[in-house]
Order: structure tokens, then sequence, then C-alpha cells
């Protein structure tokens, strides 16, 4: 699979600001960029004359979601040292300190769920509502 913005293209993106992406490691996030936006277009880009059409846009969210990817996976790493899913503990460690964040989860069974309430109350014409309101029109029809 081919990235659809390439180093040159970034560095023009970031029109003179500092690039939060290494140059050897942009590639990666580049193509894991593009294969996130060939998936919510359905591949709709992968038509030539689309990607034409839309080439500056491409190219500008290929390098938003790179510098993206790249630094979640890098506050990720940063100071994480062991996470619970159960009872979403997490504990980061930062310069020897350990600090842990607990926090206890509710199931889902356990939530609640919306309640509806009805203002008022729909009413249907009952059978013999409708059989009386179909000979009458049935006495007009027959008349003229």
């Amino acid at each position: 699979m081919t990235a659809y913005a390439i180093w040159d293209d970034y560095v023009e993106y970031l029109k003179g600001r500092e690039p939060s992406v290494p140059e050897s490691g942009f590639e990666h996030w580049s193509r894991r960029a593009s294969a996130y936006i060939d998936a919510i277009t359905f591949d709709r880009l992968k038509d030539p004359i689309t990607l034409e059409l839309h080439k500056e846009k491409v190219i500008a969210a290929t390098c938003e979601l790179a510098e993206y990817y790249s630094s979640d996976v890098v506050q990720e790493s940063k100071g994480l040292q062991s996470v619970s899913v159960t009872g979403h503990s997490m504990t980061f460690n930062k310069s020897g300190d350990t600090e842990k964040e607990t926090r206890k989860a509710t199931p889902l069974h356990q939530t609640s769920s919306p309640t509806f309430k009805t203002t008022s109350k729909i009413r249907f014409p009952s059978h013999s509502t409708h059989l009386a309101s179909w000979k009458r029109t049935s006495f007009l029809l027959r008349k003229s």
C-alpha cells in the first residue's frame, strides 16, 4: 500500500513549523494514516480522478493523522506502567514517582437506560367504528 503523503509533502504542509514526526518514521505513520483514510472513505480515493480532485485535502489529512498517531504512541509509551481493564486502573510512572489513577467501572447491565414518557395516548379506531364509517360511505356512493 502506498501512502498519500511523503516526507516532502509533510514538510510543505508544515509551512515552516518544526516537524513532530521524525523523517525516519514518517513513512510508517503516513501509511497508517492512509489506511485509516481508506477505511473511512470506503476506498473511494483509490480512483485516480477522485484522488486528484481532493489531493491537497488528502495530503493535509494524512499529515495531520500521521502527527496524531506518532504523538499518541509517544504519549502512551511515556510513563505508562500498567493498565487494568476490569476496574479501569492505570498506573503511570513519572521520573521515579508512581501516580495511580483508579476508577470503578460500571458494568453495562447496571447502567440506567433512558426512559421515555408519553404525553398523549394514541387511539386507533375500533373495528366497529371503521365498519360504521364504511357503511355510511358505501350508502352515499350507492345513491349517486
